[in-house]
């Protein structure tokens, strides 16, 4: 059958892949000559190099026809430098009318109602 949809990336059902990008540390990419050399070559610094990586990540799971998801720090990171069809997991209570007045959408992840670590016992 011909859906117009890419194939499914595997074992899960729907179309939402949430790559995360929250409390993201750089500092150790420093530390690392081949990242190091790589950086320079494509003429990156930490926080360039980082929004490569998610811009790339997101290319591949839109590409097996993903919606993307991804924390509310890749907003404050890089706000509307990130694709336009990203959805923006707020967790941490930012400003939504911020992020979708630029387009974006949001899903609201009240802290800590969602970890299972802030369960009362």
């Amino acid at each position: 059958e011909c859906t117009g949809r890419a194939p499914r990336a595997g074992l899960f059902p729907d179309d939402f892949l949430h790559l995360g990008g929250d409390e993201v540390d750089t500092t150790c990419w420093a530390q690392s000559p081949e990242i190091v050399a790589w950086m320079a070559a494509e003429g990156l610094n930490e926080t360039q190099a980082y929004l490569y990586f998610v811009r790339r990540a997101q290319q591949i799971a839109r590409g097996m026809g993903r919606e993307v998801v991804g924390w509310d720090e890749i907003w404050d990171n890089f706000g509307t430098s990130l694709d336009p069809t990203t959805i923006i997991a707020n967790w941490r209570n930012i400003n939504a009318t911020d992020v979708t007045a630029h387009g974006y959408r949001m899903l609201h992840c009240p802290d800590p109602l969602w970890y299972l670590d802030s369960l009362a016992t």
